[in-house]
């Protein structure tokens, strides 16, 4: 693949799961960026990784990544609980951001983290990657350009109980270290928190890019036999109403989309597992 003559010199710190199925290999195939360096406490795991992927330099310190000049953007691809943090370190380090999802763990880390980010004039974004969705971007065209006002809008995200199958077959099989930073505890056993944030970042990042700022919801919750369910009723900033529907795994398909219910049209929306890499059907 032909690479533009400017390169973005990219450090990843983190070379877990979503690394190795992701980021590594976009960091390489993009034409205007480079997989520059490779960061993460377990040395084993760098070394198999730079093994494969070959960046210019790799790192145990992620400190000394960040003192390198010739790093000029990091993703930050490391456990929940570690994702603020690090994000405010690479700003103070004059380095550009994207920071995987969710932003962080409780809303003061995050709300301190908007702060770092405007004073330092830098660029920091979050992995909530639906928006590039060719089908989704057009959806959000449409809306600015031809519906009018909006009415009512409509967005699912509910996992299959057998995604992990699918990804299994799609994904590469990770590379595990038993030298890797994990946060204290067991932050997934709370099920309610981690379906929240690491599931319910994508439906709220969906429904904020098209029907805009949310001012007020209402949420219930129901659990039974180990499936967690949250129907979400919205208003947005414009005054149109929203229903959200974050379910933790639904006994069928991967069901995810949107509805949206326009002054001159409507639209609906048909999102695929994104490890598929397709598009959504609008």
């Amino acid at each position: 693949m032909e690479k533009e003559s400017r390169l973005l010199n990219i450090g990843v710190v983190g070379a877990g799961p979503i690394s190795q199925a992701a980021h590594f290999e976009a960091c390489r195939k993009a034409r205007n960026a480079e997989l520059y360096a490779i960061c993460d406490l377990a040395d084993d795991l760098v070394t198999q990784m730079a093994a494969i992927h070959h960046p210019h330099v790799t790192y145990l310190d992620y400190d000394e990544m960040l003192a390198d000049p010739h790093v000029e953007a990091v993703i930050v691809a490391t456990a929940d609980q570690f994702h603020a943090s690090m994000a405010s370190r690479a700003l103070a380090a004059g380095k550009h951001v994207l920071v995987e999802k969710p932003l962080g763990v409780t809303v003061e880390e995050c709300e301190a983290l908007r702060k770092d980010v405007q004073a330092s004039g830098l660029l920091l974004q979050v992995g909530t990657m639906k928006r590039f969705d060719p089908g989704i971007a057009f959806a959000h065209q449409f809306i600015q350009d031809e519906i009018g006002q909006l009415l009512a809008l409509k967005a699912w995200y509910c996992d299959s109980t057998y995604r992990y199958i699918e990804t299994g077959n799609l994904q590469p099989i990770p590379v595990t270290s038993a030298h890797a930073r994990r946060p204290a505890g067991n932050p997934k056993a709370d099920k309610r928190r981690y379906y929240l944030l690491g599931h319910g970042s994508h439906l709220v990042d969906t429904a904020r890019f098209l029907g805009g700022v949310i001012v007020r919801v209402q949420a219930r919750l129901v659990e039974k036999f180990g499936a967690y369910c949250w129907f979400v009723a919205t208003e947005f900033a414009d005054g149109s109403v929203g229903h959200l529907d974050l379910t933790m795994a639904v006994r069928m398909d991967w069901h995810e989309g949107f509805q949206v219910y326009g002054e001159h049209g409507s639209m609906i929306g048909k999102t695929f597992n994104p490890w598929y890499l397709r598009s959504s059907e609008v």
